[in-house]
């Protein structure tokens, strides 16, 4: 199964997938993430641990997710 890369912020804002992962080599972290325009606000929900947050952009940067989009290992399903 081939997977799309996501390389920023704003392509995973203009993606209409809501199921993502970051890539630790053999092993992943599932997250279902929604992007609000109107609110400016990202979604997030985390089925590795089942807890939910809301990150604005800033924030998102900061976060694992940020951090993997920067190392290549972000990945929309």
């Amino acid at each position: 199964m081939k997977y799309l890369k996501i390389n920023s912020i704003e392509e995973l804002k203009q993606n209409k997938t809501t199921e993502y992962f970051i890539s630790f080599g053999i092993a992943r972290s599932t997250k279902y993430i929604t992007y609000f325009e109107d609110e400016k606000i990202f979604s997030i929900y985390n089925l590795i641990d089942d807890t939910e947050e809301e990150l604005t952009e800033e924030e998102l940067l900061k976060s694992n997710i940020g951090v993997a989009i920067e190392k290549n290992a972000f990945y929309a399903e």
